[in-house]
Parts: C-alpha cells; sequence; structure tokens
C-alpha cells in the first residue's frame, strides 16, 4: 500500500497517529461475493441460494459497489483536510470485511511510522455490532504491535454539526428545486439499516442515535413532514421495525404522493442505497401511487469532509505539538 495523504512533516523520531477510515467493504469481483458472505458471517460458508443472490443484487447495479473508490477518495480529502489543519496524522482506508482489511491497514501504516492509532468508522451511530467490530478488529490489529492505551476509536459522531449539514443542505436544495417534496403531499423518509431486536434489551443506543440524528437534519432542513423507517433487515431472527415498505404504506395511506428518502444511517454509496433503496423502495413507493427521489450520499462531499476532520482533529495532536 502507498503512503496516503496526511500530514507530510510528521514521520521521524516523533510518535504519530494514523488515522484508520473504516468501511463495512464489499467484493470487487463475482468470485469474492462467496469469501465476502463467509466473513460477515463469521466464517460460515453461504449457500449457492445466498451467492446468487447477492450477486444478482450487484448485476443489477452495474456489477459492483462503489464503495471502495469511495471511501478511499474520503480517506484522500481528510488526509488533506488534517494536514492543512496541521494534524499529526495520516490516514489510511481500510474494510471490515474485504481487502484492504483493517489489519493489513494498521501494518501498512506500522511500517510507515504510525506509533499511534485513531479509528474512524464511516458510520456515525454506534451499535455494538457495528462500530464494536471495528474496535475489536482495529485493537487486535495494532495493540499487539503500539500497546492497548495507543489505540483509541470513535465510538460516535452522529450530532456532529457538520455531517447534520450534509444532509440537510442537499434536503432543501431538493424541496426548493422539485416543489412536490415540499408540499402537502410532500414526505421526507429516513432510513438506516436495521440490525437484530435484542439491542433494544442490551441498552444499545443505536436507535436513539439514529433519531437524534433524524430530528437534527429535520431541523436544520425545516421539515414539517417526515418519518423514520428501517431498512436491510436480514432473514434469520427478530430485526428493528417498522420495515420500510411497512413505513411507505402507513405514509400513502397517510396522504403522501412524494417520497424523498434520506438514508442517514449511511454515508457513502453503496448495495444497500443503491439497490434496497434506489430499485426495490422505489418500485414499491412507485405501486402506491407515489413519487420517489433520494438525496445524495454525502460520499466525499466538503461538509463530510469537514464533520471527519473535525471528529479526528478533536483526538488527535498539532503537528508541533507533544508526540
Amino acid at each position: 500500500m502507498r503512503a496516503p495523504a496526511g500530514a507530510g512533516d510528521v514521520a521521524g523520531d516523533r510518535a504519530w497517529t494514523a488515522v484508520i477510515l473504516m468501511a463495512y467493504g464489499s467484493p470487487e469481483r463475482p468470485q469474492d461475493i462467496a469469501p465476502y458472505l463467509q466473513h460477515i458471517r463469521g466464517g460460515e460458508p453461504p449457500g449457492p441460494e445466498l451467492v446468487a443472490d447477492l450477486q444478482r443484487r450487484y448485476d443489477a447495479i452495474g456489477g459492483r459497489s462503489p464503495l471502495q473508490e469511495v471511501t478511499r477518495a474520503q480517506a484522500a480529502e481528510l488526509g488533506a483536510a488534517l494536514a492543512l489543519r496541521g494534524v499529526a496524522a495520516r490516514v489510511w482506508p481500510a474494510m471490515k470485511h474485504s481487502a484492504p482489511s483493517i489489519a493489513e491497514a494498521v501494518r501498512d501504516a506500522h511500517g510507515h511510522g504510525a506509533r499511534k492509532f485513531l479509528g474512524l468508522a464511516l458510520a456515525p451511530h454506534f451499535a455494538g455490532m457495528s462500530i464494536g467490530g471495528y474496535e475489536r478488529a482495529l485493537r487486535e490489529a495494532a495493540s499487539p504491535l503500539v500497546g492497548d492505551g495507543a489505540v483509541e476509536m470513535v465510538d460516535s459522531w452522529h450530532l456532529e454539526p457538520a455531517l447534520i449539514e450534509a444532509w440537510a443542505g442537499p434536503l432543501r436544495a431538493i424541496r426548493r428545486a422539485r416543489p412536490e417534496f415540499a408540499g402537502p403531499g410532500g414526505h421526507v423518509l429516513f432510513t438506516a439499516h436495521s440490525l437484530p431486536e435484542r439491542i433494544v434489551g442490551e441498552g444499545d443506543p443505536y436507535p436513539k442515535q439514529l433519531l437524534e440524528t433524524c430530528r437534527a437534519v429535520a431541523g436544520a432542513a425545516r421539515l414539517e413532514r417526515w418519518s423514520f423507517a428501517w431498512q436491510s433487515a436480514g432473514s434469520r431472527g427478530r430485526w428493528l421495525g417498522p420495515p420500510l415498505r411497512e413505513r411507505l404504506e402507513e405514509v400513502a395511506a397517510g396522504g403522501a404522493d412524494a417520497v424523498l428518502s434520506a438514508p442517514i444511517g449511511f454515508v457513502s454509496d453503496h448495495l444497500e442505497v443503491l439497490y434496497d433503496l434506489d430499485i426495490e423502495a422505489r418500485q414499491a413507493a412507485e405501486r402506491l401511487g407515489m413519487r420517489w427521489a433520494r438525496a445524495p450520499m454525502p460520499n466525499g462531499s466538503p461538509a463530510l469532509v469537514t464533520a471527519l476532520a473535525h471528529v479526528a482533529e478533536a483526538r488527535l495532536p498539532p503537528a508541533g505539538g507533544p508526540p
């Protein structure tokens, strides 16, 4: 791996921090789908039907997800932003379930001289199943190299002001340009990836944090009619609801004729956005007689990069400060 963008003068005898910018991951080629699913399933091989279904969904969006490219661009932009701010850090992109893995990124950063690590997941809301998994992978890779005290993880950043604006700005622009989404029949539908219901009993803050983000964005975008639904639930066990399709039925029954989708639980284009929303949810909305549009994902927008930089900067030393 090449040394990434970042504060170029932090090497030498000083200890500097590698920011490991982590995303979920995605298969790059058809032959990667089965190993990808097996990794997600904790080593349990997927059946041929599961592999074929995922291949079908990737085929529907052009053969593969853009998540890898988006994450690399986000890492480069974040590294450049931190360098401009004089922060003693460089940024490495890493994937939870595909290459480059978190362990690979940590080893490469350590080989370039990193002696501290900050984990930052491209998932603003804390859930033990998601952020907890990122942190475990980061510590397993980095702690043997630098000691556990030199490893830190950002647990959540769901109310970061620039993140709120990364969603509110596009929502305001769409509603100005397309009056059907701002009129009495317009409705904004926020969504996030569902998780098993048991997390509520465990006191996981994931649902609460998502609603906090929704309320903040709704306030900043001056939304009068909005709701929240869960998307992309798994097929085994009981998952958080209401599911997206059920919410669409409720919204249609309530008189809405134009739904503006805002997948607030994500920050990047990937399969759960490009297929689950842009294809499946759109078709469901149109069958109910409603027009459909989706707000653009933050991806590498200046607002998102500002949010990431602020979150990282708050936990990192300046280039001229103590190591």
